[in-house]
């Protein structure tokens, strides 16, 4: 809760990124609770000139996949600290950065992701740490 507490305040101070900056959101994967993860990549996504927003924690895939047909966002960001069910999770994923148009840069990163999830996809990324995902969109602002 204090983690959680700092991440708001740190957002608070970080400025907003300009109206015309590119799209981003995310969150956590359906059956996953942790809000740390997508709360911290939010940050790092304002910070370098993203409007972003985090989804929140245990987000369905299907919800993911309407937003982006609805949105079109530049970066869609998947936590996974937690999964019920890792190789159906992993499927899912799968599934879903293939279904992504190649216009919007999918990143996939937390303790029960790897890179197999994004293998042979241009557009997704395995982050394996905070500043991967810095490396993997700088490009795009």
């Amino acid at each position: 809760e204090i983690f959680s507490r700092l991440l708001h305040e740190l957002r608070l101070i970080v400025p907003d990124p300009p109206a015309q900056g590119p799209m981003a959101f995310g969150g956590s994967v359906n059956g996953d609770q942790y809000r740390l993860p997508s709360n911290m990549v939010e940050v790092i996504l304002v910070e370098i000139g993203f409007r972003a927003q985090s989804l929140g924690q245990s987000v369905p895939i299907e919800s993911l996949k309407s937003a982006v047909r609805e949105h079109r966002p530049g970066v869609v960001w998947i936590s996974m600290s937690h999964a019920n069910d890792r190789e159906t999770l992993h499927g899912q994923l799968r599934e879903f950065c293939v279904g992504t148009p190649e216009s919007t840069r999918v990143l996939v990163g937390g303790r029960e992701a790897d890179s197999c999830i994004v293998e042979g996809l241009a557009h997704a990324f395995y982050c394996e740490d905070f500043n991967s995902i810095s490396a993997a969109v700088s490009d795009l602002v």
